[in-house]
């Protein structure tokens, strides 16, 4: 959410937060597809 503009605040326990590289991956694959 925080990647196309939407602040969800951090995620809930058991799950983590991802790391920046995988911030960027997961950027890129959205920056691919375009909006939805």
């Amino acid at each position: 959410a925080r990647i196309v503009g939407h602040d969800a605040g951090p995620v809930r326990t058991p799950l983590t937060d991802l790391k920046p590289a995988e911030m960027e991956q997961l950027k890129a694959l959205i920056d691919a597809l375009g909006p939805q």
